[in-house]
């Protein structure tokens, strides 16, 4: 059967499943269709009728019926990935000094050692100058990504929306609205803020 797939940006995109597939089935069937790098598996979290859907069960007992739709979502993490996946630069800059202290051992056999030492610290020097830019160019890309995740404006009638059509009725207008203003008008977030409070909740009860 055919389902829809929803994003918190607005856009969709369908998948062929079966009733008998495992939610964890499903989360990694869109990891296969969308690319591992734009959905992990190991990062969604899918939403129907505003419940999230746990690994374990399956569509049928979750009532995801022939052209349903659920909601997908990250977790927090994917920033944090995505951060770390720039970080692995830095070491390909600061393996440079590494060859040059094996050198600067070399030249200290030598009948020169105490000419030779003074030159390898310079040469070292400029290999881990770059360093500094390539961390300052991961931050900024971390950043240009928050920024890329807020709404304002019109949009944000329309993820208010959005986030109330996902809770399916668990959650009030003013309630979408405060837990976005506390997100700084990251929606994700909002919603992360949202199923947590509601989750806290249901174990009070």
């Amino acid at each position: 059967m055919k389902i829809f797939v929803k994003t918190l940006k607005g856009t969709h995109f369908e998948i062929e499943v079966k009733p008998e597939d495992s939610v964890a089935d499903v989360k990694k069937n869109i990891e296969s269709v969308q690319g591992q790098d734009v959905y992990p598996a190991a990062q969604q979290m899918l939403i129907h009728q505003g419940k999230v859907l746990k690994d374990a069960t399956t569509l049928e007992e979750n009532k995801v019926a022939e052209n349903s739709f659920v909601v997908i979502m990250l977790s927090k993490n994917k920033v944090s990935s995505t951060g770390t996946s720039s970080i692995p630069a830095a070491p390909s800059n600061t393996a440079q000094p590494a060859g040059s202290t094996d050198q600067a051992r070399q030249t200290i056999t030598a009948p020169q050692a105490t000419a030779a030492l003074p030159q390898s610290a310079s040469e070292s020097a400029p290999a881990s100058a770059p360093v500094p830019a390539a961390a300052a160019s991961s931050v900024t890309d971390v950043y240009d990504q928050a920024a890329s995740n807020l709404v304002a404006g019109s949009n944000l009638e329309t993820t208010v929306q959005q986030i109330l059509d996902m809770g399916g009725g668990s959650w009030d207008r003013d309630t979408v609205v405060r837990a976005l203003r506390a997100a700084f008008n990251n929606p994700e977030r909002a919603v992360d803020y949202l199923y947590s409070v509601s989750l806290q909740l249901a174990l009070l009860l």
